[in-house]
Protein backbone atom coordinates (compact mmCIF):
# COMPACT_ATOMS: atom_id res chain seq x y z
CA UNK A 1 0.00 0.00 0.00
CA UNK A 2 2.81 2.44 0.87
CA UNK A 3 4.66 1.69 -2.38
CA UNK A 4 1.50 2.32 -4.40
CA UNK A 5 0.85 5.56 -2.53
CA UNK A 6 4.45 6.73 -3.02
CA UNK A 7 4.27 5.93 -6.73
CA UNK A 8 1.01 7.88 -7.03
CA UNK A 9 2.57 10.90 -5.30
CA UNK A 10 5.66 10.72 -7.54
CA UNK A 11 3.59 10.55 -10.72
CA UNK A 12 1.35 13.37 -9.53
CA UNK A 13 4.40 15.52 -8.77
CA UNK A 14 5.95 14.76 -12.13
CA UNK A 15 2.68 15.61 -13.87
CA UNK A 16 2.41 18.89 -11.98
CA UNK A 17 5.87 20.12 -12.88
CA UNK A 18 5.42 19.00 -16.49
CA UNK A 19 2.26 21.06 -16.83
CA UNK A 20 3.97 24.17 -15.47
CA UNK A 21 6.95 23.69 -17.78
CA UNK A 22 4.59 23.30 -20.73
CA UNK A 23 3.11 26.68 -19.79
CA UNK A 24 6.61 28.15 -19.91
CA UNK A 25 7.38 26.56 -23.27
CA UNK A 26 4.09 27.84 -24.70
CA UNK A 27 4.92 31.35 -23.47
CA UNK A 28 8.35 31.15 -25.11
CA UNK A 29 6.79 29.96 -28.36
CA UNK A 30 4.62 33.08 -28.49
CA UNK A 31 7.57 35.31 -27.58
CA UNK A 32 6.48 36.12 -24.01
CA UNK A 33 9.72 35.75 -22.07
CA UNK A 34 8.29 37.27 -18.90
CA UNK A 35 5.45 34.75 -18.71
CA UNK A 36 7.92 31.94 -19.42
CA UNK A 37 10.14 33.12 -16.57
CA UNK A 38 7.19 33.24 -14.19
CA UNK A 39 6.23 29.67 -15.12
CA UNK A 40 9.77 28.35 -14.65
CA UNK A 41 10.07 30.14 -11.31
CA UNK A 42 6.78 28.61 -10.23
CA UNK A 43 8.11 25.17 -11.17
CA UNK A 44 11.13 25.49 -8.87
CA UNK A 45 9.09 26.99 -6.02
CA UNK A 46 6.38 24.33 -6.13
CA UNK A 47 8.66 21.40 -7.01
CA UNK A 48 12.13 22.26 -5.62
CA UNK A 49 13.13 18.58 -5.51
CA UNK A 50 12.77 18.07 -9.28
CA UNK A 51 15.60 18.59 -11.75
CA UNK A 52 13.28 19.53 -14.63
CA UNK A 53 12.22 22.86 -13.18
CA UNK A 54 15.73 23.91 -12.16
CA UNK A 55 17.16 23.03 -15.58
CA UNK A 56 14.47 25.05 -17.40
CA UNK A 57 14.79 27.99 -14.99
CA UNK A 58 18.57 27.96 -15.34
CA UNK A 59 18.35 28.07 -19.11
CA UNK A 60 15.86 30.94 -18.91
CA UNK A 61 18.24 32.89 -16.67
CA UNK A 62 21.21 32.13 -18.92
CA UNK A 63 19.62 32.72 -22.31
CA UNK A 64 16.87 35.26 -21.66
CA UNK A 65 18.10 37.19 -18.61
CA UNK A 66 21.88 37.06 -19.07
CA UNK A 67 22.14 36.14 -15.38
CA UNK A 68 25.17 33.83 -15.32
CA UNK A 69 25.38 33.57 -11.53
CA UNK A 70 21.68 32.77 -11.15
CA UNK A 71 21.81 30.29 -14.03
CA UNK A 72 24.80 28.51 -12.49
CA UNK A 73 23.00 28.14 -9.16
CA UNK A 74 19.90 26.79 -10.91
CA UNK A 75 21.92 24.31 -12.98
CA UNK A 76 23.73 23.12 -9.85
CA UNK A 77 20.36 22.58 -8.18
CA UNK A 78 19.21 20.57 -11.22
CA UNK A 79 22.31 18.38 -11.14
CA UNK A 80 21.93 17.73 -7.40
CA UNK A 81 18.12 17.36 -7.40
CA UNK A 82 16.89 14.12 -5.82
CA UNK A 83 14.14 13.69 -8.42
CA UNK A 84 13.96 14.07 -12.15
CA UNK A 85 15.35 12.38 -15.22
CA UNK A 86 18.79 12.22 -16.74
CA UNK A 87 17.57 14.41 -19.61
CA UNK A 88 17.24 17.32 -17.19
CA UNK A 89 20.64 16.75 -15.62
CA UNK A 90 22.20 16.42 -19.07
CA UNK A 91 20.57 19.72 -20.06
CA UNK A 92 21.89 21.36 -16.89
CA UNK A 93 25.45 20.17 -17.66
CA UNK A 94 25.03 21.58 -21.14
CA UNK A 95 24.03 24.91 -19.57
CA UNK A 96 27.10 24.81 -17.34
CA UNK A 97 29.17 24.26 -20.47
CA UNK A 98 27.65 27.29 -22.15
CA UNK A 99 28.44 29.41 -19.09
CA UNK A 100 32.05 28.20 -19.11
CA UNK A 101 32.31 28.92 -22.83
CA UNK A 102 30.97 32.45 -22.32
CA UNK A 103 33.73 32.98 -19.74
CA UNK A 104 36.42 31.76 -22.13
CA UNK A 105 37.02 28.51 -20.23
CA UNK A 106 36.91 26.32 -23.33
CA UNK A 107 38.43 23.18 -21.78
CA UNK A 108 35.95 23.37 -18.89
CA UNK A 109 33.13 23.89 -21.38
CA UNK A 110 34.12 20.76 -23.30
CA UNK A 111 34.23 18.75 -20.07
CA UNK A 112 30.73 19.93 -19.14
CA UNK A 113 29.39 19.15 -22.61
CA UNK A 114 30.98 15.69 -22.53
CA UNK A 115 29.45 15.09 -19.10
CA UNK A 116 26.08 16.06 -20.58
CA UNK A 117 26.52 13.61 -23.47
CA UNK A 118 27.52 10.85 -21.05
CA UNK A 119 24.05 11.18 -19.48
CA UNK A 120 22.00 11.67 -22.67
CA UNK A 121 22.91 12.41 -26.32
CA UNK A 122 20.95 15.66 -26.43
CA UNK A 123 20.75 17.55 -29.71
CA UNK A 124 21.32 20.79 -27.73
CA UNK A 125 24.66 19.54 -26.43
CA UNK A 126 25.82 18.36 -29.86
CA UNK A 127 24.87 21.80 -31.20
CA UNK A 128 26.88 23.48 -28.46
CA UNK A 129 29.93 21.35 -29.22
CA UNK A 130 29.57 21.94 -32.96
CA UNK A 131 29.60 25.70 -32.39
CA UNK A 132 32.52 25.51 -29.96
CA UNK A 133 34.71 23.35 -32.21
CA UNK A 134 33.94 25.54 -35.23
CA UNK A 135 34.50 28.86 -33.47
CA UNK A 136 36.96 28.48 -30.61
CA UNK A 137 38.94 25.47 -31.84
CA UNK A 138 38.58 25.82 -35.64
CA UNK A 139 38.25 22.03 -35.70
CA UNK A 140 35.73 21.76 -38.51
CA UNK A 141 35.84 17.97 -38.68
CA UNK A 142 34.60 17.66 -35.10
CA UNK A 143 32.19 20.53 -35.63
CA UNK A 144 30.67 18.66 -38.58
CA UNK A 145 30.48 15.42 -36.59
CA UNK A 146 28.56 17.08 -33.76
CA UNK A 147 26.33 18.97 -36.20
CA UNK A 148 25.41 15.67 -37.85
CA UNK A 149 24.78 14.06 -34.45
CA UNK A 150 22.48 16.97 -33.50
CA UNK A 151 20.40 16.48 -36.65
CA UNK A 152 20.31 12.72 -36.08
CA UNK A 153 19.03 13.32 -32.53
CA UNK A 154 16.49 15.97 -33.57
CA UNK A 155 15.75 15.92 -37.33
CA UNK A 156 13.18 18.68 -36.93
CA UNK A 157 15.52 21.16 -35.20
CA UNK A 158 16.13 24.13 -37.53
CA UNK A 159 19.21 25.31 -35.62
CA UNK A 160 20.87 21.90 -35.88
CA UNK A 161 20.13 21.89 -39.61
CA UNK A 162 21.64 25.36 -40.02
CA UNK A 163 24.81 24.27 -38.23
CA UNK A 164 25.02 21.16 -40.38
CA UNK A 165 24.50 23.25 -43.53
CA UNK A 166 27.41 25.51 -42.60
CA UNK A 167 29.71 22.55 -42.03
CA UNK A 168 28.60 20.84 -45.26
CA UNK A 169 29.35 24.06 -47.14
CA UNK A 170 32.81 24.14 -45.60
CA UNK A 171 33.34 20.58 -46.80
CA UNK A 172 32.34 21.54 -50.34
CA UNK A 173 29.00 19.71 -50.27
CA UNK A 174 27.07 22.69 -51.61
CA UNK A 175 24.00 20.73 -52.74
CA UNK A 176 23.53 19.02 -49.37
CA UNK A 177 24.17 22.31 -47.60
CA UNK A 178 21.50 24.11 -49.63
CA UNK A 179 18.97 21.35 -48.93
CA UNK A 180 19.69 21.58 -45.20
CA UNK A 181 19.37 25.40 -45.24
CA UNK A 182 16.06 25.21 -47.08
CA UNK A 183 14.68 22.56 -44.72
CA UNK A 184 15.73 24.66 -41.72
CA UNK A 185 13.89 27.70 -43.11
CA UNK A 186 10.72 25.67 -43.72
CA UNK A 187 10.79 24.11 -40.24
CA UNK A 188 11.33 27.52 -38.62
CA UNK A 189 8.39 29.01 -40.51
CA UNK A 190 10.51 31.35 -42.62
CA UNK A 191 10.04 32.26 -46.25
CA UNK A 192 12.82 31.91 -48.84
CA UNK A 193 14.27 35.28 -47.74
CA UNK A 194 14.38 34.31 -44.06
CA UNK A 195 11.39 36.43 -42.98
CA UNK A 196 8.91 35.00 -40.48
CA UNK A 197 5.57 36.09 -39.05
CA UNK A 198 6.44 35.15 -35.47
CA UNK A 199 9.49 35.03 -33.19
CA UNK A 200 12.26 32.67 -34.32
CA UNK A 201 14.98 31.42 -31.98
CA UNK A 202 18.38 32.29 -33.51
Amino acid sequence: MRVAAALFVLLASCGGVSEILEEGEAAEARGDGDAAGRAYWRAVVEFPERAEGWAAYGEHLRFRRDDAAGARRAFERAIAAPRGGEDSRAFAWRGMGELARDEGRVDDAIRCFEKSLSLRPLADTHRSLSALYATERRDFERAARHARAAVDAAPGDPIALLQLAVQLRRQGAAGEARAAFERALRLAGCDDRGAAAGPIHC
